[in-house]
């Protein structure tokens, strides 16, 4: 099977990361664009890749073969099943086990171990407030 993948020499820090992700399905190979993928999500040896348009790809490579593809500036791990398009966040949600919200209105829960990386990436503290006293 003939497949193409990114030359070793573009994934050194010198070069700007690619613009288009090449995904292999049946009929050849798709090239999305990197700021079209809302998320990818593990599933065994294989891994989903969701875009804004609506679809969906599943292929035969391992979540970690793309994440060391993907921008590091745009693309956070939440979960060990999960990585995400920050831009594509639309809400976090502070329950006791944290979730967020993509603009698709998937619904992921974020890994405890994960929660400093995605505020990180996105530039956000998470300060516990207290109520104040009542005054009497």
């Amino acid at each position: 099977m003939k497949t193409l993948s990114i030359d070793a020499k573009y994934k050194s820090k010198i070069y700007f990361k690619i613009a288009k992700l090449p995904i292999s399905v049946a009929s050849g190979v798709v090239l999305q664009p990197i700021s079209a993928i809302i998320r990818l999500e593990a599933d065994g040896a294989n891994t989903h890749i969701y875009v804004s348009d609506g679809n969906h790809y599943l292929t035969n490579k391992l979540l970690g073969s793309y994440i060391e593809m993907l921008p590091k500036h745009s693309f956070v791990r939440i979960h060990n099943k999960h990585v995400v398009n920050v831009t594509c966040i639309h809400k976090i949600l502070l329950n006791k086990h944290w979730s967020i919200q993509l603009l698709n209105k998937d619904i992921l829960n974020v890994s405890d171990e994960k929660r400093k990386t995605l505020l990180n990436a996105m530039g956000l503290v998470y300060e516990e407030t207290k109520p104040d006293a009542i005054m009497e």
